[in-house]
């Protein structure tokens, strides 16, 4: 009876490495590996959701001269996560660097608009934490 137990308990525990391996190559927590005890999920989570690492070379690649405009959006849409996620120092980097990079183009005036808004909510949050 126990010999079973053992091999079950095995066999989760590879089934977990496993899964772990491969969302921690996706740029996600290798914690998630521990998903992969059920079945369909991780194969749904990974068809499905965007991965960080994907997020992440789109980045790169719109930091080239050879980037496309769509990958400086996607670039903006990282540096507004970043926003949302209250990383502000990270997330005024990124709006300078599409702002650097296409100076010229829409992505470019797009980025210093965001750019100066977070930039002015910083400020008034910070006259309203002095007037406190």
């Amino acid at each position: 009876m126990w010999e079973s137990a053992l091999v079950l308990l095995v066999w989760v525990l590879l089934l977990v490495g496993c899964w772990s391996a491969i969302f921690r190559k996706a740029g996600y927590s290798a914690w998630w590996g521990l998903v992969g005890i059920m079945p369909i999920i991780p194969f749904l989570w990974l068809a499905y959701a965007e991965w960080p690492v994907r997020r992440q070379l789109q980045g790169y690649r719109a930091e080239t001269p050879q980037g496309s405009e769509d990958d400086a959006y996607a670039l903006l849409d990282e540096a507004g996560r970043l926003e949302r996620q209250n990383k502000y120092e990270e997330a005024l980097a990124t709006y300078e660097r599409v702002a650097a990079q296409r100076p010229d183009a829409a992505v470019g005036n797009d980025a210093r608009v965001a750019r100066d808004a977070l930039r002015e909510r910083l400020q008034r949050e910070a006259a309203w934490q002095e007037d406190e």
